[in-house]
């Protein structure tokens, strides 16, 4: 027993040496100043690998895009400048109801969240109107396929007066007018331009005529004036009688209104008035 207790002390004697020497070492000038100069490194690498996660996050952060649309092209510039972001002006248009150089259209759309940095694309307004060179007439005659493709190159037109002609079809153009100048097809041949979003006016034709020769209906009696004014678009409009009336188709006609004036003419579908008795009047023996 004795011998076994030896043996453990020795071995308890020979680790206790052991550690001594171990620690001894390891709280050496030259050990401590080696862990601490490993401890550095590994704060260091932390701290870069820190610092460069943060960059790249930052980097790759999203934001929302400003509304520049109704800016003008400066102050859209400015602004997006401070939020990071570039401006390219890619396109311009003549707007009427616009003033030049302000921002009518965004690409990315306002609100859109992308990385700064980011180009932003705009379509601006100009100070004048692009001029369009109006088509000719020639196979373009009918108003309505004309006005088509004056819309196409975004010209306004109307019919400013309708005159009668009975060769051609009705609705054909007769000739143009832009500011109160006739345009000829002389003009439109050797390229007649207007501004985009001007107003070009047309005379056109029509067939048949809305007038018709002013009745004379006085002495006649009121059935035989109603076949008249039938045959020629007119109507009756009211009826005044002076005295007792007891047949008004077989009464006289004594006046009119409008009254009659010879080589006169009045629109079809107008009415006339009439005045009636039923004998027939002295003047009309």
């Amino acid at each position: 027993m004795k011998e076994v207790n030896s043996k453990d002390n020795a071995i308890i004697s020979r680790l206790k040496h052991w550690l001594k020497s171990i620690w001894l070492f390891l709280t050496s000038k030259e050990v401590v100043k080696n862990l601490l100069k490993m401890a550095a490194l590994i704060a260091i690498f932390f701290f870069l690998a820190f610092k460069g996660l943060k960059l790249y996050t930052h980097h790759g952060q999203r934001i929302a895009v400003d509304n520049l649309q109704g800016l003008n092209v400066e102050d859209a510039k400015r602004l997006a400048s401070e939020n990071g972001f570039k401006v390219k002006v890619i396109d311009s248009l003549f707007l009427l109801d616009k003033k030049p150089n302000e921002v009518v259209s965004q690409n990315p759309r306002a609100g859109s969240f992308v990385k700064s940095n980011r180009t932003i694309y705009l379509t601006t307004t100009k100070a004048s109107a692009d001029l369009r060179t109006l088509p000719g007439l020639v196979g373009n005659y009918d108003y309505d396929q004309y006005a088509k493709k004056l819309t196409r190159l975004s010209i306004e037109s109307s019919i400013k007066e309708k005159v009668y002609d009975g060769r051609q079809e009705p609705n054909s153009i007769v000739h143009l007018i832009y500011n109160g100048e006739k345009i000829t097809q002389a003009d439109l041949k050797s390229g007649y331009k207007v501004p985009m979003g001007s107003k070009v006016e047309a005379v056109v034709t029509y067939r048949y005529s809305t007038t018709t020769d002013a009745p004379d209906l006085v002495c006649m009696q009121v059935g035989a004036a109603e076949f008249l004014l039938e045959s020629s678009d007119l109507r009756i409009g009211n009826i005044f009688t002076e005295g007792t009336i007891t047949d008004q188709e077989n009464a006289y006609i004594i006046r009119q209104y409008p009254e009659y004036v010879q080589g006169g003419l009045i629109e079809k579908g107008s009415p006339i008035d009439i005045f009636i008795q039923q004998a027939k009047p002295d003047k009309c023996q």
